[in-house]
């Protein structure tokens, strides 16, 4: 993702914040392929995507922001975009933040749990439901 901010800023370090596992972890409990669109190709004018495996948000959007602030990852973001006339680099703000955000990247529904105990019964549910209408079929 790409924004302007007086000069052309590469945000491609926020992504890469969103999809290390401070931000997110692999969805286990909706493995899909999610088809993201990257624009048109200025040379073919072909439209362009990508496919990534959905990732589960890690947290409220607010709290990431600070996680994302702390971390080595806006040392990078800093240290990248640190020119004469910005010192200190860009300081990432709410907006850009959620702009950089992959749409492969959702957050969790409140039904939604990722433990291991959690995806035992969600996996198994429909296999002992099956089972016990049989058991009352044939008593």
């Amino acid at each position: 993702v790409v924004a302007t901010i007086h000069a052309q800023v590469d945000y491609a370090i926020v992504s890469e914040f969103w999809h290390s596992d401070l931000a997110s972890v692999p969805d286990n409990q909706n493995k899909a392929k999610m088809r993201i669109e990257l624009g048109e190709d200025p040379n073919t004018g072909e439209h362009l995507y990508d496919l990534h495996e959905r990732r589960a948000q890690s947290g409220m959007a607010r709290m990431l922001f600070a996680v994302f602030r702390a971390s080595q990852f806006a040392s990078r973001l800093r240290e990248a975009t640190h020119t004469r006339k910005r010192p200190n680099g860009v300081k990432l703000g709410w907006r850009q933040f959620l702009e950089a955000k992959c749409d492969c990247i959702q957050e969790r529904k409140p039904m939604e749990c990722d433990c291991q105990d959690c995806t035992y019964v969600t996996e198994n549910l429909s296999l002992w439901h099956r089972a016990q209408r049989g058991w009352f079929q044939e008593g």
